[in-house]
Parts: C-alpha cells; sequence; structure tokens
C-alpha cells in the first residue's frame, strides 16, 4: 500500500466530504496545507468538546468495581459510532459519485479504500474518543499498575474503534447486495441510525436520573453486558488469566473483521461503484404499472421521493423530536404536568407553538433544502416547458405540509402527555403551524440562494451559510427571546387577567407579520422574473 496515495486521498475526501466548510475557508486565503489543517483543526475541536463533556459525566463511577456501567457506556457510545458510520459509510463508499472515476488510475484498490475509510474514521472519532476517556478512567482506578493498564487501555481503544467500525462496514456491504434493502433501502437506513439514536438517548437520559445516587454514595451497578465485559477484564485484570483470555479474543475478532473487511467489503465496493453488480428485483416489481395522474400529483409524489433519504429523515427527526423528548422525558420524571394551568393562558401557548416551530425549523429542515435536493433533475426540470414558479409553488406546499405534521405531531404527543387543557393544544398547535409557514417562507429563500445541485451526501446540505456555528446561536437566541416573551406575556396575563385584550393583540402583531412576510417573500422571490 503506498502511504502517499492513501494520504492524497484522504485529504480529497476530506475536501469533499464538506464543501461549504471548504469553500468558506478559501475565502479566508486558505490553501494545500493550511486548508487541511484547518479542516483536521475542526474535527479535533469537536472530538475534545465530546470527550470533556461526557468525562464529566463520567468522572464520578469508580468502573474498576462497576463493570456494568462500564459496559452500558460501551454500548451507549457504540450506538452513537455505529449510527454515524452507517450513514458516513453509504454515503462516502456507496453513494458517492467519485469511486468510479478512480478505476481508471493507478491506485490499488486498498489505497482508495483506506483513504475513505479515514475519512469516515475522522468523522466518527467525536463519538469514540469519550471510550477513550471511559478506559483512561478505567485504567488509572485499578488497583495495580494504573500506568501499564493505561497504555494497554490505549490500545483496546483503538480495538474498540476498528471494531465498531468494520463491523459497520461489513453489515454495510452485506446489506447493499440484498434485494429487499435495495427495494426498501431508506426504510432499512433510517431505522439502522434512527433505533441507535432512541437508545443512545435513552442511555443519557437513564444516567441522568442515576446522578442522584452517585451524590449519595449509593450507586447500585448495573447487570454487565457479556459483550464488552473483556474489555473491562482486559484493563482491570490485564495479567490474569481471564484478562489475558480477553486480550487474545479481542484480538482475534480485530483481526477477523480485518481479513473480512478485506477479503469481502473493497472487492464488493468497487463492483458496485463499477456496476458490475446490479440487484436482481422481482418480475412483479418491475412490470408495476403506474396510473395517470395529474401533474401536481405527479410532483409531490416526485417530491416525497427526495425527502426518502435516510440521513435527511434521522436529521429531520433530530431537529425536531429530540430535545423536546429529553425535556418531555425529564418532566415526567419529576412528575410535572399542566393540569392545572387554565385555558385562559391559550395567547401564550399560541406564542410558545411559534418559538417551537423556530426552535425546530432551521438548516437541516424540510424546506432549506427542497430546491438542491433536485440535484443534477434541477436544470432539466427548469427547461421543461412549465411555468418554474408554480413548480417551485408545489415544491413550498410540499415541504410546509411535511414540517406541519412533524412539529404538529410532536406538539399533539407533548401536549396530551403533559395533560395539557384542550384549548391549549389548539393554540400552541395553531402558533406551530403558523410559525412553521413563516420560517419555511425565509428557509426556502435561503435554498434557492444558496443553490446547490452536485452535492454528492444530503449532509452537505446542512452547513451551508452561517454552519454549524450560526445554527447554535439561533438556538441559544430562540430560547433566550422566547422564553423572555413567554414570561413578559404570562406575567402581564397574571397580572391584568386580561385575557382577550391580550388574545387580541398577540393576533393582531402575528397578522402583521404574517403579512409583512408574505408581501417580502412574493415581492424578492415569488415574481415571474426573478424564477423564468
Amino acid at each position: 500500500m503506498n502511504k502517499t496515495q492513501v494520504w492524497e486521498l484522504f485529504k480529497i475526501n476530506l475536501l469533499y466530504a464538506n464543501p461549504q466548510t471548504t469553500m468558506q475557508l478559501r475565502k479566508k486565503n486558505r490553501q494545500d496545507k493550511s486548508l487541511t489543517r484547518s479542516l483536521l483543526s475542526q474535527y479535533v475541536l469537536i472530538a475534545v468538546m465530546f470527550a470533556f463533556m461526557y468525562g464529566l459525566i463520567m468522572m464520578s463511577v469508580d468502573y474498576p468495581n462497576y463493570p456494568g456501567f462500564f459496559t452500558f457506556y460501551c454500548l451507549m457510545f457504540g450506538l452513537m459510532s455505529f449510527s454515524q458510520s452507517i450513514s458516513i459509510l453509504f454515503n462516502v463508499f456507496y453513494d458517492s459519485k467519485d469511486l468510479k472515476d478512480y478505476l481508471p488510475l493507478p491506485y490499488t484498490q486498498a489505497s482508495v479504500f483506506m483513504g475513505k475509510f479515514l475519512t469516515v474514521a475522522l468523522t466518527v472519532a467525536p463519538f469514540q474518543l469519550p471510550v477513550f476517556v471511559l478506559f483512561g478512567f478505567t485504567a488509572f482506578r485499578s488497583s495495580a499498575a494504573p500506568i501499564i493498564n493505561f497504555v494497554i487501555a490505549i490500545v483496546l481503544g483503538l480495538a474498540f474503534f476498528f471494531i465498531i467500525l468494520g463491523f459497520s462496514a461489513l453489515l454495510v456491504s452485506v446489506l447493499v447486495q440484498s434485494k429487499w434493502f435495495n427495494r426498501h433501502k431508506s426504510v432499512f437506513t433510517t431505522l439502522l441510525m434512527v433505533i441507535p439514536t432512541i437508545g443512545m438517548v435513552a442511555g443519557i437520559l437513564y444516567v441522568n436520573s442515576q446522578q442522584t445516587y452517585v451524590y449519595e454514595g449509593v450507586l447500585p451497578d448495573q447487570t454487565p453486558l457479556p459483550p464488552f465485559l473483556p474489555f473491562h477484564m482486559a484493563i482491570v485484570h490485564p495479567f490474569s488469566l481471564g484478562g489475558i483470555l480477553s486480550i487474545i479474543g479481542i484480538v482475534g475478532v480485530t483481526g477477523l473483521i480485518f481479513v473480512l473487511a478485506i477479503k469481502f467489503v473493497v472487492p464488493r465496493m468497487y463492483n458496485y461503484a463499477s456496476g458490475e453488480y446490479t440487484p436482481v428485483l422481482s418480475e412483479k416489481a418491475s412490470k408495476k404499472k403506474i396510473a395517470y395522474r395529474s401533474l401536481n400529483r405527479q410532483l409531490m409524489t416526485y417530491n416525497l421521493s427526495l425527502i426518502k433519504n435516510p440521513t435527511l429523515m434521522l436529521q429531520a427527526f433530530s431537529s425536531i423530536a429530540l430535545i423536546p423528548l429529553i425535556m418531555l422525558i425529564n418532566m415526567m420524571t419529576s412528575g410535572f404536568n399542566l393540569v392545572g394551568i387554565s385555558a385562559d393562558f391559550w395567547p401564550i401557548a399560541f406564542v410558545i407553538g411559534v418559538f417551537y416551530s423556530a426552535f425546530t425549523i432551521n438548516t437541516t429542515s424540510i424546506g432549506s433544502m427542497m430546491i438542491s435536493l433536485d440535484g443534477d433533475n434541477f436544470e432539466f426540470i427548469r427547461s421543461l416547458p412549465m411555468n418554474f414558479s408554480d413548480y417551485l409553488k408545489v415544491k413550498f406546499r410540499f415541504a410546509v405540509i411535511v414540517q406541519m405534521i412533524l412539529t404538529g405531531l410532536m406538539v399533539l404527543i407533548i401536549s396530551l402527555v403533559m395533560q395539557a387543557n384542550p384549548l391549549l393544544i389548539i393554540g400552541v398547535l395553531l402558533g406551530d403551524f403558523l410559525g412553521t409557514y413563516l420560517l419555511s417562507c425565509y428557509y426556502f429563500y435561503r435554498d434557492y440562494r444558496l443553490l446547490t445541485t452536485n452535492w454528492t451526501s444530503v449532509s452537505q446540505l446542512f452547513n451551508r451559510g452561517a454552519g454549524t456555528w450560526g445554527m447554535v446561536f439561533i438556538y441559544f437566541g430562540v430560547l433566550i427571546i422566547g422564553g423572555l416573551v413567554t414570561a413578559a406575556l404570562g406575567f402581564w396575563l397574571v397580572l391584568t387577567g386580561q385575557t382577550l385584550l391580550i388574545t387580541l393583540i398577540t393576533l393582531v402583531i402575528f397578522a402583521i407579520i404574517t403579512f409583512a412576510v408574505n408581501r417580502h417573500y412574493q415581492k424578492v422571490f415569488w415574481s415571474q422574473d426573478l424564477l423564468n
């Protein structure tokens, strides 16, 4: 294997992994080595932040005496890495459009594979670095030879990292060859990402609920998970018979995964990229007849196919449901509910619905990339003999409806679980629908301004414009402003009791905002001259 080739291929994949970030750095005159260093430093910074965050959570447990908690964290971080690596591996190795370009070039299969694999490893590293922290805590708190145990822990951390990535690569490779997977690709891939993500969230909430026992000094251990016990035994008692056998077993599993990857994953990857492998679908599916439908219905069906991308579906689920679910579970465990909240607080519920939509609709929502999802089809569709403005209006309506359904279901679930008054539920739903519409106007127009049709992975569309840090500032801004406005309205209502007056003022203000937003985007975007 040529190390120079591997390094160059790694740098190329790193540049194309996030083209928006690469472009922003190039505008700052970052070139060649400076550009590569800047990209690497961003991933390193994220990894350090993850390690610090989870390190603070994990440092209170004496892991040599708590193998159950040790294996529990191994499972949690393994699920996080597995969920991340599934989508990255599928996008980099199978959905990417550049792999076939390497075939005629003088690169070995092993070099191309290693270049892409290192890129995947760098992307997944932030979710794996807490494992090294966990292993390090366990090594230093072991009774004998903590320094030697620490060195062993580092090696075992690398083995754990490779086993997770290798297992994910093998699973993706097997699934890609399955006709069931190719027929229901979006469903399978979404389940593979969503299920571990839900498990991860549940695990974090469970660990947080156990912190009270930690502070009281009566923490009960969990039931150890057998697949991860060899790592605990190898770190705490590396020179015992059980520790030596554990190390031999871990090395054996790592070697087996390496051999399987070389023998099966790499060749299948090349066969898939070169078109030598084509999944065989049933004759019944190939002969399925499609009835005639109106243009609008055909376009709606086409748009539905665009959002079936597993990465997009997972991101949409995360942005809409993840934080609200965490807050909901915390409120449920603390016994909090909305039974005593009067229907007089209807205008406040309406405002909360608006701010909830502002919190959940962002640069990763469906409306913010609905046009760019057309990809290579965009220019072709624009050249067709139809009104392009009408085409975009169909896309906009589709995005708004889908977003309203997703956020509305989440709001309804939270309201019902919290036993809110029916009028409050109606108020928060109406506020959410209005906020969804207004914000979709902005993000849909933003997608047109930042139009990207040459993306190779949908995740590249998430970081356009201000990117991740901009989204973080928006989150905090919405929380602060929303909290202040809601508190002010609540104080006013409690102080005066003028529900009708506050309702009228609230509705008038949002009616003016809606009129202004419609007029603005009609002028700057929906005009016939701009779109044709």
